[in-house]
């Protein structure tokens, strides 16, 4: 099944948008070294454990091993828990990165 069956186009865009600023980009889960993609603290803008993947999932808030998928290590599980998330808030999680990937 391809990424365009699964994600509705919102949360491709939310994709893109988290993982590489440009809404109309192509998600990444990974480092172009394949190291794991990770947000960048607000304050001082180099990186820091916690936002993490192509959802750019806070790990603080819902661990790494979310509802048993691991967010870190997996794409796969990475947009199977963002589904999860968009079906029960849709894009609450995201509200503040909506100025990347809305319009």
């Amino acid at each position: 099944m391809s990424r365009a069956e699964v994600l509705p186009p919102v949360l491709e865009r939310v994709a893109a948008g988290e993982s590489t600023g440009n809404p109309n980009g192509t998600p990444r889960q990974f480092n172009a070294d394949g190291s794991i993609l990770w947000g960048n603290d607000s304050t001082t803008g180099k990186p820091i454990e916690r936002d993490v993947g192509e959802f750019q999932i806070d790990t603080w808030v819902w661990g790494t091993d979310s509802d048993g998928l691991d967010v870190v290590h997996s794409q796969a599980d990475t947009i199977a828990f963002a589904l999860k998330l968009y079906a029960q808030d849709v894009l609450a999680p995201w509200a503040a990165s909506k100025a990347c990937w809305s319009s």
